[in-house]
């Protein structure tokens, strides 16, 4: 485990993930309220499904919450026309498209769903994704002394391979993911494959075979 008291846990952002792409149709959607829930309602459905429990949501466009969901809030008679006002307030004229996928616009909504934000274009429905990546936990500088044995190695990995378990279920919603050292998938979850006797093996193999076994001079001294 680690030696010194972490810090606190660094936060970036990776490229956005598209979730949903924008519709161009936003101007002839304004034109009755049917023509305005057939242009929203996919992509307020894919808001509601992210998203989950309605009632802790606000739309900002009409300053209400969205009590009933995503996909009925936004389809309604209601939030066409707070959206078509506060357009109209904005400007005589209707963005061109150019203007109106773009994210810093007062029309875009941010979300904050688990680790993540969520944007959400109020104007064409496009929907991208800003995953955030942390890190959950610090590195251990004496991770050499617990290569020595299965069993020192099992008792430093289980926290980490849990943590990573957990974020990665989070993130994806699935337990098998492929493990990079071995080349296989981690079909129990990271916390067993990581704790387990072959990963120990093949995290020294491919130490050794990189030229650049364990700090301290240690050998191999048990891998059975």
């Amino acid at each position: 485990m680690p030696t010194g008291a972490p810090g606190p846990p660094s936060q970036a952002s990776g490229a956005p993930e598209e979730l949903v792409g924008h519709s161009l149709a936003y101007v002839p959607a304004f034109d009755t309220k049917d023509a305005w829930r057939s242009h929203i309602d996919g992509p307020a459905k894919k808001l509601e499904d992210y998203l989950g429990e309605a009632s802790q949501h606000q739309c900002e466009i009409c300053g209400k919450a969205m009590s009933r969901g995503a996909a009925d809030h936004l389809s309604s008679q209601m939030h066409w026309k707070s959206l078509w006002q506060k357009m109209q307030r904005m400007a005589p004229r209707m963005p061109p498209p150019e203007v109106a996928v773009e994210r810093a616009r007062p029309w875009v909504q941010a979300f904050h769903v688990p680790g993540a934000t969520l944007h959400f274009n109020h104007l064409t429905g496009g929907q991208h994704l800003d995953r955030q990546v942390k890190e959950l936990s610090a590195h251990a500088s004496d991770y050499n002394r617990h290569l020595a044995s299965k069993d020192l190695w099992r008792s430093f990995m289980s926290v980490p391979g849990k943590t990573l378990e957990d974020t990665l279920h989070s993130l994806s919603g699935n337990w098998d993911h492929d493990c990079g050292v071995c080349g296989k998938h981690m079909q129990r979850g990271a916390q067993d494959h990581l704790c387990s006797q072959n990963h120990w093996r093949m995290v020294w193999s491919k130490l050794e075979s990189g030229g650049a076994p364990p700090p301290g001079g240690g050998g191999r001294r048990e891998l059975t």
